[in-house]
């Protein structure tokens, strides 16, 4: 992956559920793209400061990584709840509750296609999904997926870390997903923003 700073793709003009969150500021510090398994793909150290307050040190911090767009995939946020309460009203999406309370309470599905947040969101994405470190998530906008999850410390490991959760994910996706919701575009036709 080729890196650099700041955010030459203009990613922060997406309307991913995360860079709607209210903030007095926000950023990209850094964008790496390159193709992995055949997809395009970048990764970006997102921060966000809830507060213009320069006492305190209250900024989140987050690894997201984007692939190439799944056409055929409609716009869904899985946000955690500590996320998701302030930017609710800010995706225009529906709420969805699935079967697991404990997943309930722990996340909240908005979704332009319920049929499609209940396919993603079998027994064995939920499972895994609640296994996962606190603040992980994930949104798709115009197809294209990002799965995010804080940043604990300024290193290799949080990208690497992230990378293997992005991966975790994609091998969660039920298969069925493919037969009701086929994306007719190669996997690499098109990169990322």
């Amino acid at each position: 992956m080729s890196a650099g700073p700041g955010d030459p793709l203009g990613l922060l003009h997406h309307p991913f559920a995360l860079f709607a969150r209210p903030a007095s500021a926000r950023d990209l510090e850094n964008t790496a793209r390159g193709t992995r398994h055949g997809r395009e793909t970048v990764v970006a150290d997102y921060w966000y400061a809830p507060t213009s307050d320069a006492a305190r040190d209250d900024y989140r911090r987050f690894v997201c990584v984007i692939d190439a767009p799944r056409t055929s995939w409609p716009d869904i946020s899985v946000m955690p709840r500590n996320l998701a309460s302030v930017v609710k009203d800010a995706v225009g999406l529906h709420d969805v509750d699935v079967e697991s309370e404990r997943f309930n309470r722990a996340f909240e599905v908005r979704t332009s296609d319920r049929r499609f947040a209940s396919a993603l969101l079998d027994a064995r994405m939920i499972e895994w999904l609640l296994l996962q470190a606190p603040g992980f998530g994930f949104d798709v906008v115009a197809g294209r997926l990002m799965v995010f999850e804080p940043r604990r410390a300024p290193s290799i490991d949080d990208v690497d870390r992230a990378l293997r959760r992005f991966d975790g994910f994609l091998t969660h996706v039920p298969a069925v997903l493919s037969s009701l919701f086929p994306d007719p575009a190669p996997a690499s036709a098109t990169p990322p923003p």
